[in-house]
């Protein structure tokens, strides 16, 4: 199954363990799902992820970007 996630649902994944964007994005790092995206949507998941006031690492947003997209 291939799938398009919204920003949102990697935001949300991350700031909620266990929750239900969490378990898509698992879907997806696991591969049971493909998840798809143009350059576009990978240069807006950058963006959105790398703003301060999530506070994620750097490194790790790129490694999961670079991983999966």
């Amino acid at each position: 199954m291939r799938v398009v996630y919204d920003t949102n649902v990697l935001v949300s994944a991350a700031l909620k363990p266990g929750s239900t964007p969490a378990v898509l994005v698992a879907l997806a790092l696991a591969h049971r799902v493909r998840l798809c995206v143009s350059p576009s949507i990978l240069a807006e998941y950058r963006e959105v992820l790398h703003r301060p006031k999530f506070g994620f690492e750097a490194l790790s947003v790129d490694t999961l970007l670079e991983g999966e997209c």
